[in-house]
C-alpha cells in the first residue's frame, strides 16, 4: 500500500520522510544515530527536518523532538527555548541545519537553539519576530517568508543573501515559499514565478 509523503529533508549522508500517517522513515548511512527513530516519533510525527547530522520532529500532539547529533543543542529544545513558546502558542514550521534549528509558532514567533552566536542568531529582530509564516536556513543565514508575503531574514549580514531584492520585501510580489542554497535564496511567489538571489557562481 502506498503512503503520502508530506515532508521530506536531507542530511549530509542521510535522508528523512514522514507520511500523513504519521511514519518516519530514515535511509543513508547512519551517523551520530540519525537511523534511531526515537519510539515517540514513530506514526506520530506531523513535521520533521534534517539537519547536517542530527533530525527535529514535531509529532501530532505538537511535541518537538529530535535525535542524532546534540552536542550544541541543536537537535532538542533546551528549556531557555521552550520558555519562550506561550501555553495557548503551537509549534507549526521547523527547520535545521548544521549547528542549530529553529521552529516558527502559530503565532509567528521564530525560536533558534543551538549554536548561534558566530551566525548572529543568538537573537531574533523585532522587525520579524511575531510575524514570520515560514523559514529555511544555511549555516549562516535563515530566510524567512512572513505572514503578509514578504522576504525577511536573519544571520551574518553584508554577504550576497542578505542584499534581498527589493520588490520581495516591499509587498508587490507575494512569496508563498522560499529556500536555501549555500549561498542563495529561492523564493516562490503566488503566480509561480521563481525568484533567486545572493552568489551567481553557477548562473543562477
Amino acid at each position: 500500500e502506498k503512503e503520502e509523503i508530506v515532508n521530506i529533508s536531507s542530511g549530509i549522508t542521510f535522508s528523512v520522510a514522514n507520511t500523513a500517517d504519521g511514519d518516519v522513515y530514515v535511509w543513508g548511512k547512519d551517523i551520530d544515530g540519525v537511523m534511531e527513530v526515537p519510539n515517540q516519533i514513530k506514526g506520530n510525527a506531523a513535521v520533521i527536518a534534517a539537519g547536517d547530522r542530527h533530525i527535529v520532529a514535531l509529532t501530532k500532539t505538537g511535541t518537538q523532538l529530535g535525535w542524532g547529533q546534540d552536542v550544541r543543542q541543536q537537535a532538542n529544545m533546551p528549556l531557555e527555548a521552550k520558555y519562550q513558546i506561550d501555553g495557548d502558542e503551537k509549534i507549526v514550521k521547523m527547520t535545521a541545519n548544521d549547528k542549530y534549528s529553529a521552529v516558527v509558532t502559530d503565532k509567528g514567533k521564530l525560536i533558534i537553539f543551538g549554536a548561534t552566536g558566530s551566525n548572529s542568531m543568538d537573537f531574533v529582530p523585532a522587525a520579524v519576530q511575531g510575524k514570520v509564516a515560514d523559514l529555511d536556513g544555511n549555516s549562516y543565514n535563515m530566510v524567512l517568508v512572513m505572514k503578509d508575503g514578504t522576504i525577511g531574514t536573519v544571520g551574518v549580514s553584508g554577504n550576497e543573501f542578505s542584499n534581498v531584492p527589493t520588490h520581495l520585501k516591499d509587498g508587490s510580489t507575494k512569496v508563498v515559499k522560499a529556500k536555501m542554497s549555500f549561498s542563495n535564496g529561492i523564493a516562490l511567489d503566488d503566480q509561480g514565478k521563481i525568484h533567486v538571489w545572493g552568489a551567481n557562481d553557477y548562473n543562477l
